[in-house]
């Protein structure tokens, strides 16, 4: 059976923000329940923010990095706004979900934080994910998927491939074996 997570892998100067946005909107002309978070790097209003999240239900907008300074050389997650990022993903998925979409796995996933309960909750679940990673972090995540997602280029094409794959994949299994046995 496909997997039912995709990794889309990306290198720097890769952009894998716009194909997940173009796959949520074709799945929500598709009439199925797509949450979850994108990233942007400027919101509508105009402030920049780099980068910020958006709740694809909501439309609810999250800075999630803080300004340390220029001469700041630490993390710049902000604590406070990835606790309201979790808190987004966690709604989301309690209003049931065809599909979830989290904005990254990067460095604080790697190290067993960020998101990565939430991402762990979303895969337990059965939700199908997608989330973008980072090459830099690619190892960590292959460790933590274990081998059960599907790897992707940072290309709309791929995504529709896999999701072709996946509901084509899940029809065939409630279908059963001989149409005659009940």
């Amino acid at each position: 059976m496909s997997s039912a997570i995709a990794a889309i892998v990306f290198d720097p100067g890769e952009d894998p923000d716009t194909p997940m946005r173009a796959f949520a909107a074709a799945r929500r002309a598709d009439g199925l329940r797509v949450r979850g978070l994108t990233q942007f790097h400027t919101d509508e209003r105009g402030a920049e923010c780099d980068p910020f999240v958006r709740d694809l239900d909501t439309g609810e907008s999250v800075c999630v990095m803080q300004d340390l300074g220029a001469a700041a050389e630490g993390c710049r997650v902000d604590p406070v706004a990835l606790t309201e990022a979790a808190r987004l993903l966690d709604a989301a998925l309690a209003r049931g979900a065809d599909v979830m979409l989290v904005n990254r796995f990067g460095r604080l996933e790697t190290e067993q934080g960020g998101l990565i309960a939430e991402i762990g909750r979303i895969v337990s679940e059965g939700a199908p994910l997608v989330l973008a990673v980072p090459r830099r972090y690619h190892a960590a995540w292959r460790a933590f998927a274990d081998g059960l997602d599907a790897q992707l280029a940072p290309d709309a094409d791929a995504l529709e491939a896999w999701w072709r794959a996946l509901t084509t994949a899940r029809r065939s299994a409630r279908l059963p074996a001989d149409p005659a046995a009940c």
